[in-house]
Formats: structure tokens, C-alpha cells, sequence
């Protein structure tokens, strides 16, 4: 039985460190950025497939940060690899930490905007029923 991770939350909660860490303990290959909308991605038919084939996945996502795209991408896999096994890791919704590290952070660019889609996202974030809740963890001031 094939398991799908959900990794969610702002932007510079740790969402990419995490996931990596995860991959290099499992093998486990990573779909960063995909979008919630299902229909025309190709991204989620690959996903699907290796779903299938029993080939755990990683979602890094933070269109996943309130319920309802979260309840219909649950249906989808369900209807469509009905074996797979859902696991949600939920970053805390910490706008002060995860601003924080979006401003220090060099592995991505657009501040701004990320700030924007911050406090966006910061308003509407909810926690999977069920999530393991994880804290975020500063970056070291420069």
C-alpha cells in the first residue's frame, strides 16, 4: 500500500527542508508546488501512477492550507487509488516565525511576494484533522 504525505504551511515554514530530509530517509520522490486544481494537471495523474504502482509520494504544498481544497484532493486519490494511505504534516500557522524566515531565507527569492501569499494564506490556514503539527523553527539572523 502506497502512502501519500502531505506537507503544508506558509511560505518559510520549513516546508522544503522538511520534505528533503524525509526523501533522503525514504527514497521517497517529491512533488513541490503542484497546485490544488486537479483538473488539467498533469502533475496529478503522475501522482496517481505512482500512487498505483505502490511508490509512496511527498506533496509540498501550501494551497493545502485550508479545508476545502484539502477535502477534495482526499476524494480524488481516494477515487482514484483507493489503497493509498494519507498522512498530513501541518507547519504551525506562525506568520511572525514564518515571515521571518522568508526575509532570511537565500534559497528562494520574491520576499514579497511571499509575504503577500503569507498573509493570505495566514487568515484561512487550518490543521488536518489528524496532522502531526509541527513547530517552525527560525532561521539564525545573518
Amino acid at each position: 500500500m502506497a502512502k501519500i504525505t502531505f506537507i503544508i504551511g506558509l511560505c518559510g515554514s520549513g516546508k522544503t527542508h522538511y520534505s528533503e530530509v524525509l526523501r533522503q530517509k525514504t527514497g521517497t520522490k517529491i512533488f513541490e508546488g503542484i497546485g490544488k486544481d486537479i483538473r488539467g494537471n498533469t502533475k496529478w495523474s503522475e501522482i496517481i501512477s505512482h500512487l498505483k504502482a505502490g511508490e509512496d509520494c511527498i506533496i509540498e504544498e501550501m494551497n493545502f492550507c485550508s479545508q476545502d481544497p484539502r477535502d477534495e484532493i482526499i476524494k480524488y486519490i481516494l477515487e482514484n487509488a483507493p489503497e493509498t494511505k494519507i498522512k498530513w504534516v501541518c507547519f504551525e500557522n506562525d506568520l511572525e516565525s514564518a515571515n521571518w524566515n522568508v526575509r532570511l531565507r537565500t534559497n528562494k527569492g520574491d520576499i514579497d511576494g511571499h509575504l503577500k501569499i503569507n498573509e493570505q494564506l495566514h487568515r484561512s490556514y487550518t490543521h488536518q484533522l489528524g496532522a502531526e503539527i509541527i513547530p517552525i523553527t527560525r532561521i539564525e539572523s545573518r
